[in-house]
C-alpha cells in the first residue's frame, strides 16, 4: 500500500502544475480525491505495530478548517449581528423576503467558502503524507529531484511556448482575452509563483551534489577530474535545471515573480550562513548568479526593464490597479475583521466596498493575499494561519541547528527560502489561490519538516519526529473517509447540476408550453437543486417556475434561499424587488434600497432606480440619479440612455440636464446627434464640450481631436482650426495636434503656417514620418 500511496503522490506532484495550474473543475476534482486518497493508502499500510509521526500544526491546520466550516453553519440571525454587523446588514433583504429572523451563516458565498473548505483539506492530507512518506531520507532526495527536473521541463517548455506561441497553452489551448499565459499557467504570475518555489530547491540540491575537487589540482586536470567524478553528471544537470528556470522566470516579465525570486537567493544564502552549512556554497551560488544573468542577457534585458518602467505612469503616478484595490479592501478589513466575510467570498463582497477602483473590471481576489486572508477569515484565520506556520518553521530549525547534517540543514534552507519566496510574492499577488501553487507551497511545509527530521543512517527509526499514539491512525481513516466521498459527491454533483440547467437555462416561460414541457422544465431545476444545492442560479429558476405558475408561497421560498446563498447579487436583488412591488412593497423597497450600497461604483443599480422614479411620477429625481450613473459610466453609450427616456415619454432635449459637466460626455451627446444627422445641434454641443476643458483633472488629445475630424468632415476649417488651436495652446507638447494644425492651416490656404506647424512635429518627434512626408510635399510645390 505504500508503493500505491507515493505512486499517487507523485502522480500528484506532476499532474497539479501540468494540469493548466489546477484551476478547473475537473483538475481541482482530481486533486481533492487524490491527495486524502494517498493518505489514506499510507495510513492503511502502516500495522497495528507502526505508528505515524506527530505532524507539527497539525491541530492548527485542523482548527482552520473547523472555524471554516463554523462560518459555513448557519447562526441565529441575532448572533450574526453580534459577530459580524456587516454581514447582518447584507443579510436584511433575505429576511425580508423570508418573512422573519430566519438563520444565516457567517459567509456571504457558502459555495465558495465549501469550495475553500475542501482545497484547503486536501492540502493538510498532502501536508500529512508528505511528513509520512518523505521522512524516508532514499524517497525524500527521490521525490526533491523528480520536483527539480519537473520544474525545469516546464521552464524550457514555458520559454519555448512563449516564443512560439505566446496565446495559447502547450500550443493548442485558447485562453481569456485578457489573459496573459506562460508555460501551463494563465497567469504568468502563477507560473512565476511556482517557480520561485523550486529555485531554492534546485540550489541546495546542486550544492549538495556538488564534486569534492582539490584545488592544488592543475586547472586542466581539475577540468577533467571534474567530468570523471560519480556526482558530476548530476550536479551539472542541476546546476543547468536552475539556470533555465531563472530564465523562464526572466522571460515570463513577472516582477513581482523576479523580486521574490531575488529576495528568497538572498535569504538562503543568509540562512545557510547562519547555520554555517554553506559557508564554502557562496562560488557554486555566485556561479549559479552569473550563469542566470547571462542567459538573461541573451534572452534580452528591455522586456523586463520595459515591465518595471510600467509600474509608474508618465506623470510619476501608481499607475498599477492593485493600489487601487488594497485602499478600498481596507475598508472591508474593518467592518470584517473579527470573522471575516468568509473564505472564498472577496468577489462578492468587493463590490460594496468599490469606491477607488472604478475599472468595470470583476476583482476576484484582492492581488494580496494578506489582505484577502484578513478580509475572508477575520482575525481568528490570521492566528491560526501563524500557528501553523511558525509550528512547521520551528520545528525544523530546531532540528537543524542541533544537527550536523549538511543535506538535512541545506533542504530545510532550500524550503523555507521557497515559502519565502511565495511569501513576499503574496505581498502583490494571490499565488495561494491558485491550486497548484497553494498545493507546492504545502508541499514545501512537509519538506520543512521531513528533511530537517530524516535520518541517512538508522537502525530503529528513519527520522527524528516522534511517533503517534496507535489512536491517531483510527482518527485519521474516518475523516479521510468522509472527505473522499463527501468532496467527490460535491464536485460531481457541480457537473451534473450543470448538466440539468444546461437544458433549461435559455427557455423563455409563455402560456404557449404545454403543461409536460413545464413539469419536465421544473424538474430539471430540481434535479440541478438536488445535485449542486449551493448554486444560487438553480433556485432562481425553481423560483421563477413557480413564480410563473402563480405559486407565491414557493417562489419567495426560493427567492429568500437566492438571497440567502448570494445576498450581494445586484441582479438577483432587482428581480426580487421588483417581484415584490404589487406583493409586499415594504419587501420591494428594502430590496431597492440596498441596490446601490451592493455596488458602489456600478451605474446599473442607479439606472433602475432612476426608471423606478420616472416611473412613480418623480421625474427630476430620475434626472439627478441618471446624472450619477452617466458620471459613473467611463464608456457609457448614449444610446441607451436616449432610449431610456423616450420610454419614459421624456424628450431628447431633456439630455443635457443628466449630463455631467465634462468634456466626454458632451462629446458624446455631440456625436449622438452627428450620427443622426443633425448637424447643427452637433456643431453647437462640440463647441460647448470645451467650455469645460477647465473641468478635466488630465488632458487627453482625444478631447480635441474628435470635434477636430467633425468640422474637417463638415468643411468648416475655421471651426476645426480653433479646436486644435486650443488644443495646442493646453498641450503644446502633442506631435498630433501639431500635425493636424498643419493639416487644418493647408486647408485655409495658409501654406507658411503649415509649414511651421509640420517643422514643430519633426522637433518633439524626429521619426515622424508623416510631417516627414507632407514637409517634402510642401518643398516640392515650391511653396
Amino acid at each position: 500500500m505504500i508503493a500505491i500511496s507515493f505512486a499517487i503522490y507523485i502522480f500528484l506532484l506532476i499532474f497539479c502544475p501540468l494540469a493548466f495550474g489546477t484551476v478547473e473543475l475537473w483538475s481541482i476534482s482530481c486533486m481533492e480525491f487524490l491527495a486524502p486518497m494517498s493518505l489514506l493508502a499510507y495510513v492503511l499500510s502502516r500495522g497495528s505495530k507502526n505508528h505515524l509521526y506527530k505532524v507539527p500544526g497539525f491541530w492548527a491546520f485542523v482548527l482552520l478548517l473547523v472555524y471554516m466550516g463554523v462560518q459555513l453553519v448557519p447562526l441565529p440571525f441575532d448572533l450574526v449581528c453580534q459577530l459580524s454587523p456587516k454581514a447582518a446588514f447584507l443579510y436584511e433583504p433575505a429576511q425580508a423576503v423570508a418573512g422573519g429572523k430566519m438563520s444565516v451563516p457567517l459567509s456571504l458565498h457558502s459555495k465558495a467558502t465549501l469550495q475553500q473548505f475542501l482545497r484547503f483539506a486536501s492540502y493538510l492530507a498532502f501536508y500529512v503524507v508528505t511528513v509520512q512518506l518523505l521522512s524516508d531520507y532514499r524517497r525524500l532526495r527521490k521525490v526533491l529531484l523528480i520536483v527539480v527536473g519537473l520544474a525545469a521541463l516546464i521552464a524550457f517548455l514555458a520559454i519555448l511556448q512563449k516564443f512560439s506561441s505566446p496565446s495559447k497553452i502547450y500550443w493548442f489551448r485558447d485562453v481569456p482575452r485578457n489573459a496573459l499565459p506562460f508555460g501551463p499557467w494563465v497567469s504568468r504570475n502563477h507560473f512565476a509563483g511556482f517557480m520561485e518555489m523550486i529555485i531554492p530547491i534546485g540550489i541546495v540540491l546542486a550544492m549538495h551534489n556538488r564534486p569534492h575537487i582539490t584545488y592544488e589540482m592543475p586547472l586542466r586536470e581539475r577540468f577533467i577530474f571534474l567530468f570523471t567524478l560519480p556526482k558530476a553528471n548530476l550536479h551539472i544537470l542541476l546546476n543547468f535545471s536552475v539556470v533555465l528556470m531563472v530564465a523562464a522566470l526572466a522571460v515570463s516579465i513577472s516582477r513581482g515573480g523576479i523580486l521574490s525570486s531575488i529576495t528568497s537567493i538572498l535569504f538562503l544564502g543568509g540562512l545557510l550562513a547562519v547555520l554555517k552549512k554553506g559557508t564554502s556554497s557562496w562560488q557554486a551560488m555566485t556561479v549559479l548568479a552569473l550563469s542566470a544573468l547571462l542567459m538573461v542577457t541573451w534572452l534580452g534585458w528591455d522586456p523586463i526593464l520595459s515591465r518595471f518602467d510600467r509600474i509608474m505612469n508618465q506623470e510619476g503616478r501608481l499607475s498599477d490597479g492593485r493600489f487601487w484595490i488594497w485602499q478600498d479592501s481596507l475598508q472591508i478589513m474593518r467592518d470584517f475583521w473579527r470573522t471575516g466575510a468568509g473564505f472564498g467570498s472577496f468577489q462578492a463582497i468587493f463590490p460594496v466596498y468599490k469606491e477607488v477602483f472604478v475599472h468595470r473590471s470583476i476583482v476576484d481576489h484582492a492581488h494580496n493575499d494578506f489582505i484577502e486572508l484578513i478580509s475572508e477569515g477575520g482575525i481568528v484565520a490570521v492566528f491560526l494561519v501563524g500557528w501553523f506556520l511558525s509550528a512547521v518553521i520551528r520545528e525544523g530549525w530546531q532540528k537543524v541547528r542541533q544537527r550536523h547534517d549538511p543535506f538535512a540543514a541545506q533542504m530545510y534552507c532550500g524550503a523555507v527560502a521557497g515559502m519565502v519566496a511565495i511569501f513576499f510574492h503574496s505581498l502583490t499577488d494571490f499565488n495561494m489561490h491558485n491550486p497548484a501553487n497553494g498545493f507546492y507551497f504545502f508541499f514545501l511545509c512537509g519538506i520543512t519538516v521531513s528533511s530537517a527530521n530524516s535520518r541517512r543512517l538508522w537502525e530503529r527509526r528513519p527520522t527524528y519526529l516522534t511517533p503517534a499514539s496507535i489512536i491517531s491512525r483510527y482518527l485519521i481513516i474516518l475523516p479521510v473517509l468522509v472527505l473522499m466521498i463527501g468532496g467527490g459527491m460535491f464536485n460531481v454533483g457541480q457537473f451534473v447540476g450543470e448538466y440539468h440547467y444546461k437544458s433549461i437555462r435559455d427557455i423563455y416561460l409563455n402560456s404557449r408550453i404545454p403543461a409536460t414541457r413545464m413539469a419536465a422544465i421544473k424538474g430539471s431545476a430540481e434535479q440541478a437543486i438536488v445535485a449542486d444545492p449551493l448554486k444560487a442560479g438553480y433556485h432562481f429558476a425553481k423560483a421563477n417556475i413557480a413564480e410563473f405558475e402563480k405559486n407565491n408561497v414557493e417562489a419567495q421560498a426560493g427567492y429568500a434561499r437566492v438571497l440567502l446563498l448570494k445576498p450581494t447579487s445586484v441582479f438577483f436583488t432587482s428581480y426580487i424587488g421588483r417581484y415584490f412591488e404589487t406583493i409586499n412593497p415594504v419587501v420591494s423597497k428594502i430590496c431597492f434600497d440596498r441596490l446601490p450600497l451592493l455596488e458602489r461604483r456600478a451605474a446599473e443599480p442607479i439606472k433602475f432606480l432612476a426608471k423606478r422614479m420616472f416611473k412613480s411620477g418623480d421625474i427630476q429625481g430620475g434626472f439627478d440619479l441618471l446624472r450619477q450613473a452617466f458620471a459613473l459610466e467611463t464608456n457609457a453609450k448614449l444610446e441607451e440612455y436616449v432610449a431610456l427616456l423616450r420610454r419614459n415619454n421624456l424628450g431628447l432635449d431633456q439630455m443635457e440636464s443628466i449630463l455631467p459637466e465634462r468634456v466626454g460626455p458632451f462629446l458624446k451627446y455631440a456625436d449622438y446627434y452627428a450620427r443622426n444627422g443633425q448637424i447643427e445641434k452637433a456643431g453647437f454641443f462640440y463647441r460647448k464640450a470645451l467650455t469645460f476643458l477647465d473641468h478635466e483633472t488630465r488632458m487627453k488629445t482625444s478631447l480635441f481631436l474628435s470635434p477636430y475630424a467633425f468640422f474637417l468632415r463638415e468643411k468648416r476649417y475655421g471651426d476645426a482650426l480653433a479646436v486644435i488651436r486650443e488644443g495646442i495652446q493646453r498641450m503644446p507638447g502633442e506631435p498630433i495636434l501639431h500635425l493636424r494644425a498643419g493639416d487644418a492651416y493647408m486647408l485655409e490656404n495658409i501654406p507658411y503656417r503649415a509649414k511651421e506647424e509640420y517643422e514643430k512635429v519633426l522637433t518633439l518627434d524626429q521619426d515622424n514620418k508623416e510631417a516627414a512626408k507632407k514637409l517634402r510635399a510642401y518643398s516640392l510645390r515650391g511653396m
